[in-house]
């Protein structure tokens, strides 16, 4: 590995040569470059020439985007790679007379007999997201999608939510996708916060202790009785004022890499 160049997602591109003989390549993929003409070896010869490969991987290093191989009987080598717009461009050189100039959708030119630049297209490194309105009783639920822009967008996408009332909260499931291979459907809820329906629902149990320490013994069962009641009808809601409807909107987040997208939704709740 010679060259390395990250973009705004976080992959990784890298370049440099080879000699492996079974040098692996992403089977399948738009990148994928077969040498129209390879170290002419026997079975149990050593490699004495090297190709030329570009890949790149996911910010986490451990998904492979692409591979690929470009060569001839000679030694290659990339030295350099730079991200140039959507062009992926290394600088590499040759010994060899019969490279293959002219192999789509490589564009390959010569600087000087040793010396040359290759470019290869760059599959659009983003993703786009899209939800509906959210509505419910008690909580809101809904679906947010999210598509890559190309077929294999392998970096991590977190997903958030800001703009919420005091007391809400909202959950993705997953709140975090591993790379796309297209269209992912991801489960938001939006619903009052666990922890301020226990704040509001905490003071009632000191009532309790106050009557045991002030004699008050038999006044416990009656308030015994009235907090499973509470609890019964829902004092989560009820004592922290979430009863009744809310309307309000939310902002919905997906960042990946330097990536930042984010799209406001409506939440209804009855």
């Amino acid at each position: 590995i010679n060259g390395l160049s990250i973009n705004p997602a976080g992959t990784i591109f890298l370049a440099g040569g080879s000699n492996s003989p079974d040098f692996f390549t992403t089977d399948g993929s738009r990148l994928r470059i077969s040498p129209e003409v390879t170290c002419n070896l026997s079975p149990h010869q050593t490699p004495t020439c090297d190709d030329i490969f570009f890949a790149g991987l996911s910010s986490t290093g451990d998904r492979l985007k692409f591979s690929n191989l470009l060569g001839s009987p000679g030694a290659e080598d990339a030295i350099a790679i730079f991200l140039d717009g959507d062009l992926i461009r290394g600088a590499a050189f040759t010994d060899s007379g019969s490279f293959p100039f002219s192999v789509a959708p490589y564009s390959v030119s010569s600087v000087d007999p040793a010396g040359i630049y290759i470019a290869v297209p760059s599959e659009a490194d983003d993703f786009s997201i899209q939800v509906q309105p959210l509505s419910g009783q008690g909580t809101a639920t809904g679906k947010l999608l999210i598509a890559p822009s190309s077929a294999n967008y392998v970096n991590d996408i977190v997903l958030g939510c800001s703009g919420l009332p005091v007391g809400w909260r909202c959950n993705f499931q997953p709140a975090t996708l591993h790379g796309l291979s297209g269209v992912q459907s991801v489960a938001i809820t939006v619903a009052p916060s666990i922890s301020a329906a226990a704040s509001a629902f905490l003071p009632w149990f000191f009532i309790p202790i106050w009557l045991y320490r002030t004699g008050r013994r038999k006044s416990i069962i009656i308030i015994a009785f009235a907090m499973i009641s509470l609890a019964g009808c829902g004092v989560s809601r009820g004592i922290s004022g979430r009863s009744q409807a809310s309307d309000f909107d939310i902002a919905i987040t997906a960042n990946s890499g330097e990536l930042l997208h984010s799209t406001t939704v409506h939440v209804s709740i009855q």
